[in-house]
Formats: structure tokens, C-alpha cells, sequence
């Protein structure tokens, strides 16, 4: 890192390497990433920030005995955003996102995203949070759909255009006792799809 506590302008670089190996029914399962990450921050002003995150690496999985849930991807994305926070509870920002991804087993198979959105959140310490999002992602690609390599390279998308939106709300209802709410969906604009809802609970109780 530099400049790690610095209010105006710092940076920092992460390497991460991670391997497993899985013994399922049908023989073993190896999966390994590894990424570098160069995060650079710039506060213009007291309420203005500008930030980009750059993103390479490799992820790889390999299948004892399905052969169609092997894949090598190299992948690699830049991320800018801009953040507006007038204050300490108040918090919005515009994000673009761009990315490619390349398996290298077998057939060359490429995906190229995009990513725009806008995100808000609303903080009150000690007690609640609130935040939501909004993003339009496109994706082009180039292989074949349902497929263990497809959910991998689109990230659960579809080729085309994608809508995805979220709602999160957290609440401390005494010292020991949270309760976090949130809302997840998607749209995709290929084949009609329907749009999907995802809700989620969760109470924790910490002593």
C-alpha cells in the first residue's frame, strides 16, 4: 500500500492464490484462482471521490470425471467509480465496469462485459443502514449457454442485455441482536426471461 491512511490519495496492491481439491461421488474436483488487484483512490474534494480498481488473474477447474466442467479462464476487468458523500451517513455512487475473459481449454471462447450503475446508501451508526443498487450489464460471447463455462464467464447472466437491482436494510435491535433484510433481482432481455426475486432473512445474535 501507499498512502494507506492518507485522506486525499492512497493506493494498495493484493495478489491472492487459492487452491482446493474435492473428493465427490464421481472422483476428485481441483479449482484454483489467482488474481493481482491495483486499487487507486483520489478525493478531489471533501465530498467528491474518484476511485478505479484493475483486476487480472486466471481461474481453473478441473473434473475427474465430467469433462465438460473443465475450463481455464484468464480473465482480467477496470473498474471506475464516482462517489459523492456529503456527510458521514449519506453515501452515492456511479460505477462503470468493463471486462474480458478468455477460456483456454480446448475452442477458444471469449465473453466481453459491461457494466453501468448507480449505488446509494444511507447509514445511521450504531442503529440502521440502508443501501440499493441498479446495474445495466451487456455481455458478448461466443460459446455455448448452460453450461458449468457459461455460468462462470457471464456470472449467472445471459449474452445480451442484463438488469440486476438490490435492496439491503440492517437494523440493531439491541446489543447483541441484528436483522438484516435484503431483496435481489435480475432481468434478462434474451429469450424473454422471466425476471427472477430473490428475499432474504437473517437474524444474528451475537454474545
Amino acid at each position: 500500500f501507499f498512502n494507506r491512511f492518507n485522506s486525499r490519495f492512497g493506493s494498495d496492491y493484493s495478489y491472492l492464490e487459492n487452491k482446493n481439491k474435492t473428493l465427490l461421488v464421481n472422483g476428485f474436483e481441483e479449482r484454483s484462482t489467482g488474481s493481482h488487484n491495483l486499487k487507486i483512490r483520489w478525493n478531489i474534494t471533501r465530498k467528491w471521490l474518484i476511485s478505479t480498481e484493475t483486476i487480472s488473474g486466471k481461474k481453473v477447474n478441473r473434473s475427474e470425471f465430467f469433462d465438460n466442467r473443465d475450463f481455464k479462464i484468464d480473465y482480467r476487468s477496470s473498474e471506475q467509480r464516482l462517489s459523492y458523500q456529503p456527510g458521514t451517513t449519506f453515501r452515492s455512487s456511479i460505477v462503470y465496469l468493463y471486462s474480458e475473459k478468455r477460456n483456454r481449454t480446448g475452442e477458444l471462447v471469449q465473453a466481453f462485459g459491461q457494466k453501468l450503475g448507480c449505488e446509494v446508501k444511507y447509514n445511521r451508526a450504531m442503529q440502521s443502514s440502508l443501501s440499493a443498487s441498479f446495474n445495466f450489464i451487456q455481455y458478448k460471447y461466443n460459446g455455448g449457454e448452460n453450461s458449468s463455462l457459461s455460468y462462470e464467464m457471464l456470472e449467472g447472466l445471459q449474452e445480451g442485455n442484463n438488469y440486476t437491482w438490490n435492496v439491503g436494510f440492517q437494523r440493531t435491535l439491541s446489543n447483541n441482536i441484528q436483522v438484516n433484510l435484503s431483496y435481489d433481482g435480475r432481468k434478462s432481455e434474451k429469450g424473454n426471461a422471466r425476471i427472477v426475486h430473490v428475499g432474504n432473512v437473517q437474524v444474528r445474535a451475537h454474545f
